[in-house]
């Protein structure tokens, strides 16, 4: 079997057997059906689509992206394992990606397992199918992104708390980068930094998340959110290549 097929078979069956896995699960899918119905006026709003729903997700995606990721390498560091997989005949390379996309696949499965919603828009009106698909494409994409961030945050510590602090810091900056509180912020100008702006603008996961769902499917969405999830997939890798090296 292809070595990294294999971690990703291992580390994903891991998943399913942590009963961790099944809290997640369970809170994830009550907190995103529950805030749309509740508090998004999915029904008040007499329209087909799922607006209210994708509002909420990028934020229980920020908790539960760590929330996944926080035992990826600081479990290995804390039991000692990361020595094996050092030593094993096997790329490292291999061992970053792998573990990202078992990971993943798990976040797209529960992800997916919302689309009753989209029957219940279905039955009560006439849906825009681009829209939808394209939204939860955005979803999937962003939820890689936080994942890969979190990750990140994971193998540079053994212990799994605070790996799930930094991961959640790391994904609440990349949220909040672009938004109105931090651009619009009087001090940027105050001290020569109004330049900055635009620049965040342009980094933030928010920022292009909410031009996807909001229809405007672009080939530059898709790229920014695959070198977000290069880009710290890269940083991982580095931060364990330093660790296997050093004495």
């Amino acid at each position: 079997m292809n070595p990294m097929r294999a971690i990703i078979k291992k580390e994903f069956l891991s998943f399913v057997a942590e009963p961790l896995l099944l809290v997640l699960g369970v809170v994830f899918l009550s907190v995103s059906m529950a805030l749309p119905l509740y508090f998004g006026g999915f029904f008040e709003r007499d329209q087909a689509d799922l607006q209210s729903f994708l509002t909420f997700i990028p934020w229980i995606l920020l908790v539960l992206s760590p929330a996944v990721a926080m035992r990826a390498w600081a479990d290995e560091m804390k039991s000692g394992t990361i020595e094996t997989i050092f030593t094993m005949p096997v790329l490292l390379r291999d061992w970053v990606i792998g573990k990202f996309l078992s990971a993943w696949f798990l976040l797209i499965v529960l992800i997916l397992c919302t689309l009753p919603m989209v029957v219940v828009l279905a039955y009560l009106g006439s849906p825009d199918w681009g829209v939808l698909f394209g939204g939860y494409i955005a979803t999937i994409l962003l939820a890689g992104a936080y994942l890969a961030a979190a990750q990140f945050a994971s193998c540079l510590t053994k212990n799994q708390v605070i790996a799930f602090v930094l991961g959640l810091l790391i994904c609440f900056i990349l949220t909040m980068a672009g938004s109105r509180m931090v651009t619009g912020f009087a001090g940027l100008s105050e001290f020569g930094l109004g330049f900055l702006s635009p620049l965040l603008l342009q980094l933030s996961v928010q920022n292009y998340y909410a031009a996807m769902i909001d229809g405007a499917f672009a080939l530059p969405s898709v790229l920014f959110f695959g070198l977000w999830i290069g880009l710290f997939q890269g940083l991982t890798l580095l931060a364990l290549q330093q660790k296997q090296v050093r004495p």
